[in-house]
């Protein structure tokens, strides 16, 4: 499949960024321990990043599933027997800027694209007895959606003048990451 100019502008920006983070989440997947630890990380990212979109634009769009992951999510922190963890959802690391469409379609870019890689995770969890609707539900619901072109298909249609908010978000998407999920990194 080909890519749009923008999309290869927005890939090269973020090269970086997702090959620092990518070298490190598989790690995660190696034990069962590892994976609730990166459970509840990620959901608390997740949760924090739904309130701070409060519903509104591309992020909140049900066919995208993104604002499903949460809840998602602290199903599988329940199904696997771990408690989902209270926490404050106005503090903690950084998160990406929400407050725009084009802000939101750059974190859109990196969650949806992420959808890839959970095809590649959900198998790995699965050597560990994990499935969807036993522990690996947000895997699963990830790995079998279709987000990813239709993401990039509303990128493409964004207005001129879109890209440089979008490079920024895309980037401070994988940082927040990077930070809830505790990764000390350079980049």
């Amino acid at each position: 499949m080909p890519i749009s100019a923008r999309h290869a502008r927005l890939r090269e920006a973020t090269r970086d960024a997702h090959a620092v983070l990518d070298g490190h989440v598989g790690g995660w997947f190696e034990s069962r321990d590892g994976y609730l630890a990166y459970l509840t990380r990620m959901h608390r990212f997740h949760a924090r990043l739904d309130a701070a979109v409060a519903g509104i634009g591309p992020l909140a769009r049900p066919d995208f599933g993104i604002a499903a992951r949460a809840d998602r999510l602290a199903a599988d922190l329940a199904a696997l027997g771990a408690p989902v963890p209270a926490f404050d959802r106005a503090s903690g690391p950084a998160l990406p800027p929400v407050g725009d469409a084009a802000a939101q379609l750059g974190v859109l870019y990196v969650l949806a694209g992420s959808t890839l890689g959970a095809r590649v995770l959900a198998r790995t969890v699965a050597a560990l007895g994990l499935a969807d609707g036993a522990g690996a539900t947000c895997l699963a619901a990830m790995a079998r959606g279709d987000a990813w072109p239709r993401a990039l298909a509303e990128i493409d249609a964004a207005p001129d003048g879109s890209e440089a908010p979008m490079i920024r978000a895309a980037r401070a998407t994988f940082r927040s990451v990077r930070d809830h999920l505790g990764l000390e990194l350079d980049s």
